[in-house]
């Protein structure tokens, strides 16, 4: 994802979008951490790479865990 393999796309990000990013949703496992590992710009930017394995009904379970994730992530202002 990093703009130094040159202009986005190129062959460089579809292979690693193809070989990593688009198996990462499948072990459910980890959807609690994606709140902490993606931010909201990289989360949107690979919802259509997570969703070519997922269910409709996966998809939106994962974009509900993001989120909770991600409140879990920042720190409470209390």
């Amino acid at each position: 994802m990093a703009s130094r393999s040159g202009p986005l796309p190129n062959d460089t990000s579809t292979a690693v979008v193809c070989a990593f990013y688009e198996d990462l949703p499948c072990c459910k496992e980890l959807w609690p951490s994606f709140g902490t590992w993606f931010t909201p710009e990289e989360f949107t930017m690979l919802l259509p790479a997570f969703a070519y394995h997922l269910s409709a009904e996966d998809l939106e379970a994962l974009q509900i865990a993001y989120q909770r994730g991600r409140s879990r992530a920042r720190p409470s202002r209390a």
